[in-house]
């Protein structure tokens, strides 16, 4: 039962023990049954306000430590739900926890606790975590995990903004037994490191990729393959860039039947042979001071031409180098026929050919004069040696019938022999 406190002027003729009370109802106010807190006695009481409605139902287990300003609470059983006047509004609840289970909030009866869409879960499967903001959307329920370690989602996450690591250079995306099948990124680059980064370029026709820095591809198949093309590999520019280098140098080249061109020059293989300029007169190979050319094998001046064959076959003539001389002459080491014309008009007496020195000529190398012009019986043909050379141990012989001639051929050690 409450009571009223009256001010202002009261009349009265005598005091009325009981029935009704009147008065002018200046200053009534109503107060309070019991005040919220007995400081004597630490507790808060079971009360009602003056409208009726219930302010707290608690037991003899809700109260308060004054001095260490503790609020023990007990099991919480709610039958019409608990509304407070900023921030939470908990409705539809169901005996045993603290709102119901299709409400905003719900707490389980394990403790756990359930944060919901809707009352009519329009956003949302049941019991499932949504947070709305601006039209932003996050959902959860058994799509969405969270133990504290691993956050785990089921589905799709669609993201505007940056996604970025708490730590540089610490975190992993995937990891050797969770990979992520596909990455789809754009016309933007890949940055591996502070200074590598992969781009594409699409206003191409090629749409290429670019790597800023060396690429390395290292082999790991059945035959150490480390790189494997569908099409063709070409220089950015022309004449600019080398395959392989000094130090760097490809072990092997497999190429097909197909053609090899050395600065548009072709060299390819066709019917098992090896061809180059072919129909050409002025194009060959040089190999050293060796020239194969369309005319022949020629030698630089002053080198030998070896034929390491076991037996020797020319299938067709044999043209050697041959001169004429109307005067002394001294013969040179690459020279091998001489024809002397002792009838040209401007030979008035004998003429001397003098052999080269036997040291600067192969061993067995041949050498042929001939009196062309049939007049050695009037102007001799003197064949002579160099320094202390001999033929047949003689110095010089004489040729003096006419049309003889001399076949002679060095031990290339000082001597000449006539065969």
């Amino acid at each position: 039962m409450g009571y009223n406190v009256l001010s202002g002027s009261v009349s009265s003729v005598g005091v009325i023990q009981s029935g009704s009370f009147s008065g002018d109802g200046s200053g009534l106010e109503n107060v309070e049954q019991f005040p919220l807190q007995n400081s004597a006695v630490s507790r808060i009481p079971f009360y009602k306000t003056i409208e009726g409605k219930t302010g707290l139902n608690a037991n003899s287990n809700f109260s308060f430590d004054a001095s260490s300003e503790t609020l023990n609470v007990p099991t919480l059983v709610a039958s019409s739900g608990i509304t407070a006047s900023v921030g939470l509004k908990i409705l539809n609840p169901t005996s045993g926890s603290l709102a119901g289970m299709g409400s905003f909030i719900g707490l389980d009866s394990s403790g756990n606790l359930i944060v919901t869409s809707s009352v009519n879960h329009a956003l949302g499967p049941d019991n499932s975590l949504q947070f709305h903001s601006s039209g932003g959307t996050m959902s959860g329920s058994g799509n969405l995990t969270f133990d504290g370690t691993i956050l785990d989602l089921t589905g799709t996450m669609t993201i505007t903004g940056s996604i970025l690591p708490s730590g540089s250079g610490v975190f992993s995306l995937g990891s050797p037994d969770s990979r992520w099948d596909a990455v789809y990124l754009s016309s933007g680059s890949l940055h591996l490191g502070a200074n590598c980064s992969i781009s594409t370029n699409e206003t191409t026709s090629h749409h290429s990729i670019t790597f800023n820095k060396r690429l390395e591809v290292s082999g790991s198949g059945s035959v150490g393959e480390g790189l494997t093309l569908t099409g063709h590999m070409l220089p950015s520019q022309t004449n600019v860039y080398d395959l392989g280098s000094p130090d760097k140098q490809w072990r092997s080249l497999y190429v097909s039947s197909s053609t090899v061109y050395f600065g548009g020059e072709s060299l390819s293989v066709a019917n098992g042979s090896l061809r180059f300029g072919s129909g050409s007169a002025s194009k060959g190979f040089h190999v050293g001071h060796l020239h194969l050319l369309n005319r022949g094998i020629l030698m630089d001046q002053g080198f030998v031409f070896n034929v390491g064959a076991f037996q020797t076959k020319f299938n067709g003539g044999i043209a050697y180098m041959r001169i004429t001389k109307t005067a002394d002459y001294q013969m040179q080491e690459f020279d091998y026929l001489i024809g002397v014309l002792t009838g040209h008009p401007s030979v008035t007496g004998s003429l001397t050919m003098t052999l080269p020195a036997a040291t600067a000529c192969e061993a067995g190398q041949n050498f042929v004069i001939k009196d062309e012009s049939g007049n050695a019986n009037n102007h001799n043909i003197i064949v002579k040696t160099s320094n202390s050379d001999t033929i047949d141990g003689l110095s010089s012989i004489i040729l003096k019938s006419p049309y003889s001639s001399v076949n002679i051929y060095t031990n290339g050690i000082g001597k000449f022999f006539i065969h």
